[in-house]
């Protein structure tokens, strides 16, 4: 069995977004100190990913922090939202999709 190679793996509000060749996924952690991977939220295969719009939420203050918001939509009108990911992994996570 192989194992799934991580493009992208940064934290948000839901858990993790998680960007892979095959998927764009949003995990739940496995619990408070728990080695078990974390559960699949919400998954959206990347081949039918149609749209993807990054909104800033709170802006950078000083050159630090900051969050936005990621939507991914797909043909189906489906939308995978992961809300307060960094603005540098969010600027990342478009042009791994070919949205930058």
């Amino acid at each position: 069995m192989a194992t799934e190679q991580y493009l992208l793996r940064t934290r948000c509000t839901a858990g993790w977004l998680i960007i892979t060749d095959e998927a764009v996924r949003l995990e739940r952690a496995g619990g408070a100190g728990s080695r078990v991977p974390g559960a699949m939220a919400q998954m959206m295969p990347r081949q039918g990913i149609v749209g993807a719009t990054m909104k800033v939420r709170l802006p950078a203050l000083f050159g630090h922090g900051g969050a936005t918001d990621l939507t991914f939509t797909n043909m189906g009108g489906m939308m995978l939202v992961a809300r307060y990911v960094k603005p540098a992994d969010a600027r990342t996570a478009l042009a791994l999709l070919g949205y930058a």
